[in-house]
């Protein structure tokens, strides 16, 4: 059986080899419990001549790479869609079954071509478009009407669909067809041992000590909420609290090194750039909490695995956070007073403890084995039905 993966994130290439960040062997690896002859389409491009490599991982993995060129401008559209939709025809009639990742808009317009083509394929919802365009100035907010709607439409009339959350997105792209909630996160095995040495942490911090917050996401794109944050702690450290930040991702950091200086608090915002999976990790088991502060979101594999980490954490109401955390660690989206408030209730050592113990135990369902075998009876499902065989 082949199969082709169809997704709008970034491979880069040099010297003959591809690199990925959010699409690599081991997100690749569930699809290898179908076929051993899988393609992606995806956007490919070389390497800057000073780019920062640390957040990449060779593809190392016998999958076939179809590269595509961004067509979502005005230039994009005149000179690279149709050679994208070509390209798209051509491999969708190679292949036995087509998985759409929505992210862009090339998985929808592969949905739309195996409608036509009358070929097997499955959706996966792994974020909401009205939420992410809308948060993209005026530009943005005109388009996002359509986008949500077209998605909608697209999403109810599929035959099976994998949802990364439990319930938000099900509830905003509700299917006709067969679904599964499965996140794509990737969590280090989890032990006892991770709770124990997170207890001993909180009970043995010194008062003196700073408490250290932190967020895993891009920091070039306001959606990603880091600003909230930032304004947070200089109202709370004018108050008399010691809060220090720390932020993980890639893009430039000059806005939101300009919004700590405005609130003056420049020496407590801390950059650390991009981290590979494994110092991800690492990262968080020095962090007092994390935090989720996004505009737009799926459900956040970052805030999932500083759970499995038993880190004591805070999101905002956007998506499918609410899903992973309790109530009194939930702030409004967007309101700098309620983030305050619910930072104020996590400085706390008895709550933090608790919350620890709370988020490890949630965490426990997002494991690999856990996840995986769901997925992979949803996929023996698809393909019993549809009459393919897996190799």
């Amino acid at each position: 059986m082949k199969l082709l993966f169809v997704h709008d994130a970034t491979f880069k290439y040099d010297d003959g080899k591809y690199y990925g960040t959010s699409v690599n062997p081991k997100t690749m690896s569930r699809y290898k419990y179908l076929s051993n002859d899988i393609s992606v389409l995806i956007r490919t491009y070389p390497f800057d001549q000073n780019e920062n490599r640390e957040k990449y991982t060779e593809i190392t993995d016998d999958f076939h790479v179809y590269g595509m060129k961004n067509y979502m401008s005005v230039k994009g559209m005149l000179f690279e869609r149709k050679k994208v939709k070509e390209k798209l025809k051509k491999l969708i009639k190679e292949n036995d079954i087509i998985f759409a990742r929505f992210s862009g808009e090339t998985g929808k317009m592969a949905v739309r071509l195996c409608r036509k083509m009358n070929k097997p394929y499955v959706v996966e919802c792994v974020g909401c478009y009205w939420d992410s365009f809308s948060n993209y100035g005026w530009k943005g907010k005109m388009l996002a009407p359509y986008m949500y709607l077209s998605t909608r439409h697209l999403i109810k009339k599929a035959p099976y669909v994998v949802y990364v959350t439990n319930q938000f997105l099900q509830k905003r792209y509700p299917c006709n067809g067969k679904s599964i909630a499965a996140s794509n996160v990737e969590l280090r095995p989890m032990t006892d041992e991770c709770l124990r040495k997170r207890i001993k942490k909180i009970n043995n911090k010194d008062k003196d000590e700073p408490t250290v917050l932190g967020t895993a996401a891009a920091i070039d794109v306001p959606y990603k909420g880091q600003a909230y944050v930032i304004e947070a702690i200089s109202i709370l450290n004018k108050a008399g609290y010691n809060f220090e930040y720390q932020v993980i991702g890639t893009g430039d950091k000059s806005r939101l090194e300009s919004i700590a200086s405005k609130f003056d608090v420049l020496d407590k915002v801390k950059f650390l750039g991009v981290l590979k999976q494994d110092k991800v990790f690492d990262w968080m088991d020095t962090l007092d909490i994390y935090i989720q502060p996004s505009d737009q979101e799926g459900l956040p594999r970052a805030l999932i695995e500083s759970m499995s980490r038993a880190c004591p954490a805070i999101g905002s109401t956007t998506a499918g956070i609410p899903e992973l955390l309790d109530k009194n660690a939930i702030f409004t989206r967007k309101k700098v007073d309620k983030l305050v408030e619910v930072l104020k209730y996590m400085d706390n050592k008895n709550n933090q403890l608790k919350h620890a113990q709370r988020n490890y135990d949630e965490a426990i369902e997002y494991q690999r084995d856990i996840i995986y075998k769901r997925r992979n009876d949803f996929y023996d499902m698809v393909i019993e039905e549809i009459g393919l065989k897996e190799d």
